[in-house]
């Protein structure tokens, strides 16, 4: 029997999942988006949505989170990155934001 090391360099589903959604998104309708890139509004409403916005991260903490990026849109690695921080910053599970977003209905 072997035993192979698992794909270490492979997303998780839930990345997959939220990549795809992120493409959507940053889509938003627009025939003319390309859903490389989501604007910090977009992302707020997401966020909104998903609940993520709420006692514990506020609209305040994710528009810091963008400034710190010094960009108005930002690409799919660098959301996450936002993710990340804010799950830090402010003591929420990484996983569980992830989870809130991908419950959000395509537009």
């Amino acid at each position: 029997m072997s035993c192979a090391p698992a794909n270490l360099d492979r997303p998780s589903l839930t990345e997959v999942n939220l990549e795809n959604l992120f493409v959507a998104m940053a889509k938003g309708g627009d025939p003319k988006a390309d859903g490389r890139t989501i604007s910090q509004q977009v992302a707020e409403q997401w966020l909104t949505k998903a609940q993520v916005i709420d006692k514990s991260i506020s609209q305040a903490d994710v528009s810091g989170a963008f400034k710190k990026t010094g960009k108005s849109a930002v690409n799919f690695a660098e959301f996450v990155k936002i993710l990340s921080d804010l799950a830090g910053s402010k003591k929420v599970d990484l996983h569980a934001l992830k989870e809130k977003l991908l419950k959000v209905p395509t537009p």
